[in-house]
């Protein structure tokens, strides 16, 4: 094996050193399988899904694609399927690069589950034991597996038994742990310095061989949080002879241990065991810091309003918050593992196109973002067919000299995009409509104050424009400040009882003199009888001054404008038809919208844009509805329904 984890040996290679050895590609699929292993495996060949036949027992994680190369070189342990057999080995890395292979040996406990696979010595490989003591020095479970594998041999092997313990003894104690062997009359074989520490013996390990530990179990439970458990566990254990590991055990002194039991048996007799105790306090102690550390910062992603992404180095989501998730519209668990250029695709909201930010990123080493705010803001197209506008910033992880990935985070501007519009629309609307009447008004009074000597009647016809412009300056003066206070909720709902018939009556005589100017008739076609609502009268008076006098302003001279109002059910209907111009369906629905207007066919019209937007808002805020049909040419129609009296 090379120093970087990599397997030089050809495939007869493999065969002849590991026969029983299987190798795997990225899709976890079988590439080759050793002849030995085949022999209990018949049905492993090239192409079978790895795992139909075993599956990883240790370390007890599940076996992805992503989580192979944190395995490399560490011992592992499969289950085989059916029989639930074992495999112990390590798994390491094709030289190629075209995926991992296994190698390791059976993991047999007698001479009877050689025979139920029919294998005999010339299915192993000739330097076996050289790789079981390799295993055993690399890792604690394998030096445990080992150890069983030298107290059955003890009973075999009589002749070899002082350099089999020698040989053992120098093992454990190289062991970080506590180790102690007791044959079956629970005498001890083999005990070494760290466990007598841990229990606060104070003799050699030499000196306690050959001790009874009948005892030792009553006089230690002394030490624990919880003796009754302690005691239980031994007695549990001893019982079922069947191997127990990570029982964590609290030491009245605040220090936590954990414990294995593992039966020794040759030949299915049994033969003793082996107890394995580790201090693992600061390992808890570490874990329940990154517990805290690792909840504090889902809380903290949790809450914030901005997206963030994290990746791997080869650009795979690692992290995504509950904002990100909301924004590109799929769960947060089905987002991780994917690629990042996938998921997180932003064009400009101009044609042009420029290079992908990632690769930008990727590239220099320096942060990308959107420039100018709201107004530089990208497209983002969500996982579920939505688009949005939004502003990102794209920045490497610092903290190592490699790319150690990518963090992404984003907002969703498209609410304030649209109020920067709305903004720059109300500007160009207001400024334009307020420039006519001034410059009319101004025109007109410059003419008076230049010309003294000017006749008396001319000087009352212009007097009476400038005034007539005052009152439409006025005029949408204060239709802007409504919008502003309907839209600010400063202008409170007050809903009194009256005839919702005489107050249409009322407006329609106030406009009578602006339709009778253009001949435009205004039919009231409602049920002229009293029809009694309870709503905010001003408001409601504002409606219909609007609505008639769009109308009127829509329709041609000598055109007709209709109104009425009366009683469906437990609602009042207000219906305000014209013989106008008509509105085309692309501009339908758009038309209640702040400062829109719809073309008007070459007609001069005035307005702001705002009426329609103050009609819908207070038809709304009573909890009714507005709507319009219309044909181009023919005429519009517009349908208030109102309920009888406002919901509280």
């Amino acid at each position: 094996m090379k120093a970087n984890g990599l397997i030089p040996l050809s495939p007869s290679q493999l065969e002849e050193v590991f026969p029983f050895h299987f190798a795997f590609d990225p899709g976890l699929r079988i590439v080759q399988s050793g002849r030995s292993l085949l022999r209990m495996l018949p049905q492993m060949f090239p192409g079978a899904l790895m795992e139909d036949f075993v599956r990883l027992y240790r370390p007890s994680i599940s076996l992805t694609p992503e989580k192979i190369p944190s395995l490399i070189g560490q011992p592992v342990i499969f289950q085989i399927r059916p029989s639930e057999d074992w495999l112990r080995g390590q798994i390491l890395e094709l030289e190629d690069g075209a995926g991992w292979v296994f190698l390791g040996s059976p993991w047999f406990t007698s001479a009877a589950d050689l025979d139920r696979f029919g294998l005999g010595l010339s299915d192993f490989a000739a330097f076996d034991p050289v790789a079981d003591v390799l295993q055993i020095l690399q890792a604690q479970q394998m030096a445990f597996d080992d150890m069983k594998a030298v107290m059955v041999k003890l009973s075999h092997q009589r002749a070899e038994s002082r350099r089999i313990s020698a040989r053992l003894a120098a093992l454990i104690g190289n062991l970080q742990g506590g180790v102690l062997v007791e044959d079956q009359n629970r005498r001890i074989l083999v005990v070494n310095e760290v466990y007598c520490t841990l229990f606060g013996i104070p003799v050699s390990p030499a000196s306690l061989v050959g001790i009874d530990c009948s005892e030792s179990t009553e006089q230690a439970r002394h030490r624990f949080t919880d003796p009754e458990s302690f005691v239980e566990g031994i007695r549990r254990a001893l019982s079922e002879r069947r191997t127990v590991t990570g029982e964590v055990l609290a030491l009245k002194s605040g220090r936590i241990l954990e414990r294995d039991y593992v039966p020794i048996f040759s030949e299915n007799v049994y033969q003793g065991h082996l107890w394995h105790y580790r201090d693992i306090t600061d390992r808890i102690a570490a874990e329940r810091a990154l517990r805290v550390e690792t909840s504090r910062l889902s809380v903290t992603l949790g809450n914030i309003v901005d997206g963030v992404i994290t990746t791997a180095p080869n650009g795979r989501i690692t992290l995504v918050n509950h904002a990100a998730a909301r924004m590109i519209g799929c769960l947060e668990d089905t987002l991780v593992g994917a690629p990042v250029q996938a998921v997180f695709q932003l064009r400009q909201t101009e044609p042009e196109q420029e290079p992908d930010p990632f690769g930008r990123v990727l590239d220099s080493g320096q942060p990308w973002e959107t420039p100018g705010g709201v107004n530089g803001c990208r497209w983002l197209g969500t996982q579920d067919g939505r688009e949005i506008r939004v502003v990102a910033s794209i920045a490497p992880i610092r903290g190592s000299a490699e790319n150690a990935g990518l963090i992404v985070t984003f907002r969703d501007v498209s609410k304030e995009f649209e109020i920067e519009k709305l903004k720059k629309d109300f500007v160009s609307a207001v400024s334009h409509e307020l420039r006519t009447p001034l410059t009319s008004m101004k025109g007109f009074l410059d003419t008076v104050l230049q010309d003294p000597e000017m006749p008396g009647e001319v000087r009352t016809e212009f007097l009476g424009v400038v005034q007539s412009q005052l009152k439409r300056l006025a005029g949408m003066v204060e239709q802007i400040l409504q919008f502003s206070r309907l839209e600010s909720r400063l202008q409170p709902l007050d809903a009194v009882p009256f005839d919702l018939s005489a107050l249409v009556g009322e407006t329609v005589a106030e406009l009578a003199l602006i339709s009778a100017a253009r001949a435009i008739a205004i039919d009231w076609d409602g049920c002229h009888e009293p029809l009694e609502i309870r709503a905010d009268r001003e408001q409601i008076r504002s409606v219909l001054v609007n609505l008639l006098s769009n109308a009127i302003k829509f329709t041609p001279d000598q055109g007709d404008v209709r109104i009425g109002a009366c009683l469906q059910g437990n609602q009042a209907e207000i219906t305000v038809s014209d013989t106008g111009i008509g509105i085309g369906p692309d501009e339908i629905p758009q038309l209640f919208q702040r400062f829109y207007r719809a073309p008007s066919s070459g007609m001069q019209v005035p307005g702001t844009g705002l009426g329609l937007s103050i009609v819908k808002e207070i038809v709304h805020r009573h909890g009714g509805t507005v709507s319009v049909t219309s044909q181009p040419g023919v005429g519009s129609t517009f349908l208030v329904r109102l309920p009888l009296s406002p919901a509280a």
